[in-house]
């Protein structure tokens, strides 16, 4: 008997243990589920702010290097090396001349080849200053927007350059692409650039293999290419690596062309391009040089009195 009221004891104690832990159990589950829902806006918040933050950073820009720009294939791939050898003499050079005449561009062109050990003679000099000419005549190097546009006095001087600076008919299909460096394509410097080069290398193969093109329209698309190639990665370093440690940037970015122009890196480009296609059929210009000219004058404006 007395272990039957016992049980019944400790079984009312049970159960009002229980009844006095029910409501502990209630809170515990709202104060989990309110914990929860407090976690998840907290971690939608942090979402939120890190893909704002993401938006806010600038891609990173790679500097583009010289294996990638070479094209063995191509015989004028050595006058790019040299344009770009020369783009970062020159800036040297001129740091503290406040402007640039066609005398002063001729002494700068004579000592880099002696620098180099490249030859220089007569016929060169000679070739320097019809190249000034034409460059002129293409208004390298002026203010204003720069479109590299042959006038009717240098299609007349030199017809298969204006065959390629204004091409058309059979000749549209090796137009060069500079304006697929600009921003409105997408992607990041970098990836416009590379694509740009990889894009002229097939056109240089194009080239190569045609059976139509005479040697002089074939030399001077070569020697286009070449130095687009190397000028669109050289002026890529230029505004995205090295900024404020190269001597163009501030013009390159600054200039009235630059402020004025769409896409200032592509016109850049095409003027050097247009440089070395006219520097290929002037007899005696090295095209690297040549074109070098007419970069540095296109990305400084400013600092030229060439003509």
């Amino acid at each position: 008997m007395n272990t039957i009221n016992s049980n019944n004891k400790q079984s009312k104690t049970e159960t009002s243990s229980s009844r006095e832990r029910k409501p502990m159990f209630k809170f515990n589950k709202i104060f989990s589920v309110t914990t929860m829902a407090l976690f998840g806006l907290l971690l939608l918040i942090s979402c939120d702010e890190i893909s704002s933050s993401a938006d806010k950073i600038k891609p990173e820009e790679i500097e583009i290097k010289t294996e990638q720009i070479q094209n063995a294939k191509n015989p004028y791939d050595e006058e790019g090396q040299i344009h770009n050898k020369f783009l970062d003499y020159f800036v040297e050079a001129t740091a503290k001349d406040t402007a640039v005449d066609q005398k002063r561009a001729l002494v700068l062109i004579e000592n880099f080849y002696a620098q180099n050990e490249m030859e220089l003679g007569r016929e060169q000099i000679q070739g320097f200053n019809q190249l000034f000419e034409a460059y002129s005549e293409l208004g390298l190097g002026l203010p204003g927007p720069i479109f590299p546009t042959p006038t009717d006095i240098l299609c007349r001087w030199f017809p298969t350059v204006c065959d390629i600076l204004n091409p058309s008919g059979p000749f549209l299909p090796y137009a060069l692409n500079n304006d697929d460096l600009g921003e409105e394509n997408g992607g990041t410097s970098t990836e416009r650039t590379l694509k740009f080069i990889e894009t002229t290398k097939a056109q240089e193969a194009m080239v190569l293999e045609s059976k139509e093109l005479d040697d002089e329209h074939r030399n001077a698309l070569l020697a286009q290419y070449a130095i687009a190639r190397y000028s669109a990665a050289y002026w890529h370093n230029v505004e995205n690596i090295q900024q404020q440690k190269s001597g163009y940037y501030t013009s390159l970015i600054e200039s009235d062309n630059a402020i004025a122009s769409k896409c200032h890196t592509c016109d850049v480009v095409g003027a050097d391009a247009a440089g070395a296609a006219v520097g290929s059929v002037v007899p005696g210009v090295g095209t690297g040089v040549g074109a070098g000219v007419a970069s540095a004058a296109a990305a400084i404006e400013k600092l030229f009195t060439l003509w």
